[in-house]
This record gives C-alpha cells, structure tokens and sequence, in this order.
C-alpha cells in the first residue's frame, strides 16, 4: 500500500468507529462526566485530529481540536497517533487560574485506563 492508500483506510475506519459511536449514543451532549482521571481515550485519528473517547459516565464522545471534554473543564489541543494533548485551567489557592497542558495516552490493552 502507498501512502495516500494507507490514509484512506486509515480514515475509513475511523469513520466506522465514529458512525458506531453517534449511533450508540445518540447526539452527544455536554454532561458533568467528571475529572480527566475518568477518561479513556478509545480511538485517536491524527489526520483528521478528531478522537474517540469515553468519560466517567460511561458515554462516548467524539471530539475534535479546540473541542471542550464534556464535563472536565479541559480542551482538545492537538491529536497524536498515541495520545490525546488537552488543555485544562487550574486555580491553586489563592491564585489566578492557569493553564495546564496534559496528555492522555490511549491504553496499550483493552480494558485499560
């Protein structure tokens, strides 16, 4: 296979996967889901920079750069072949807040967090 062949099986399948998800699911909607200790990345397509994941109350999403993680108060920064890189806002007491940059790596097995 070259290159433009890979890419497009590639993004095909993700295309399956992310169909699969909003039909499961229905239309996703921001929910308090909770912090991003809860989340597990299921599927990371890096050349559309969208991704596939799954949040404290069990639903899927399917988000994408610049997309907020319903619930976490965090944002999609960039998609990587193996980990998703987000963006959160942290207040320590008594000061202002500031931005954290924290990277979710998907699991090597199934069943992982």
């Amino acid at each position: 296979m070259n290159g433009g062949n890979v890419r497009i099986v590639i993004t095909a399948v993700f295309a399956a996967l992310v169909a699969l998800t909003i039909s499961a699911n229905g239309p996703v909607l921001a929910a308090d889901a909770g912090p991003l200790d809860d989340l597990t990345v299921l599927a990371l397509g890096a050349l559309d920079g969208r991704a596939v994941v799954k949040t404290a109350d069990g639903k899927m999403h399917v988000l994408k750069v610049g997309d907020a993680i319903p619930g976490t108060g965090a944002t999609i920064t960039q998609v990587h072949t193996d980990k998703l890189v987000v963006e959160e806002k942290v207040t320590a007491e008594g000061a202002l807040p500031a931005p954290q940059t924290v990277w979710v790596h998907k699991p090597a097995k199934p069943g992982e967090q």
